[in-house]
């Protein structure tokens, strides 16, 4: 079993399909196809507990509703891992469970977490954000809020 990477109220675990017919790669895409449709269908899901074609395809239309789905965000960050960009959700996660925190200690903390894991130079999970932003986001950590990621996330989220 791959180990928990987080959890979140925006997705539940991040890696809680950790199942071997999600893992595998997946199959050539004919062409004029929507490529993330196409991979979702491609796997075989467990119709007790997995999503339906519907729910699958519903993704495809509204970016929103697989954000806020926890099989569908884990189903995209193993997409993501065939594209290998998944450091992208990963960060779009931190984000988002940051909001939720309360106390300054405990977003300072979590701050300079997201900021070691995903925007310092040579970061083992660095994000690919523009100088701009990555440069209004560091010096908000600074005096870390409930925002001090917004617009770094709402960018990574552009890019997915």
């Amino acid at each position: 079993q791959m180990p928990m990477i987080g959890s979140s109220k925006f997705g539940g675990s991040v890696d809680s399909l950790s199942s071997s017919r999600i893992l595998n790669p997946p199959p050539p895409l004919p062409k004029g196809k929507n490529k993330l449709l196409m991979y979702f269908e491609s796997r075989q899901f467990d119709r007790t507990r997995n999503p339906s074609r519907e729910q699958v395809q519903s993704w495809s239309q509204n970016f929103e509703i697989l954000l806020k789905d926890r099989y569908g965000i884990t189903l995209f960050q193993t997409y993501l891992r065939t594209e290998y960009s998944e450091e992208n959700i990963q960060f779009w996660i931190a984000c988002g469970n940051y909001r939720t925190l309360n106390g300054i200690k405990k977003l300072t903390k979590e701050a300079h977490r997201i900021y070691t894991t995903f925007l310092s130079v040579q970061a083992p999970k660095e994000v690919n954000l523009d100088s701009k932003t990555r440069l209004q986001t560091i010096d908000s950590i600074r005096v870390p809020n409930k925002f001090t990621f917004e617009t770094a996330q709402k960018r990574i989220q552009a890019l997915m």
